[in-house]
């Protein structure tokens, strides 16, 4: 199971034991228990906040073409690689074995192409 998928499972349980807890124990115990988590749940929701909002501004491409095979055109593009609109510094790219490309009245690509 993948990571994401437990911290949802422990997320669910956790939930359902304080549900049952707070339905078991005594008013005051309980209060002073949801005040405690409701303060701690804010901060840490505050700091995940902002580091998934750091974190999303450094975000790259990764695209990796192997064994594409040949294209070919006669009126226009023949890629057997990678096109498109990026910013280099953000794109990690393997390219192995992509094939010929032949176009006769285009632009023939077999590797990586930017700047559309």
């Amino acid at each position: 199971m993948k990571l994401g998928r437990w911290i949802l499972v422990i997320t669910l349980l956790a939930v359902a034991g304080l549900g049952f807890w707070f339905s078991v124990a005594r008013w005051d115990d309980a209060s002073k228990i949801a005040s405690a988590l409701s303060a701690m749940a804010g901060i840490a929701a505050v700091g995940v906040t902002v580091w998934a909002a750091l974190r999303g501004t450094a975000t790259s491409s990764k695209y990796t073409v192997k064994n594409s095979g040949n294209a070919s055109s006669s009126s226009g593009d023949a890629n057997t690689g990678v096109r498109g609109k990026a910013d280099p510094a953000a794109l990690s790219v393997k390219i192995r074995n992509s094939g010929d490309a032949e176009s006769k009245d285009g632009n023939s690509n077999t590797g990586l192409h930017l700047g559309l």
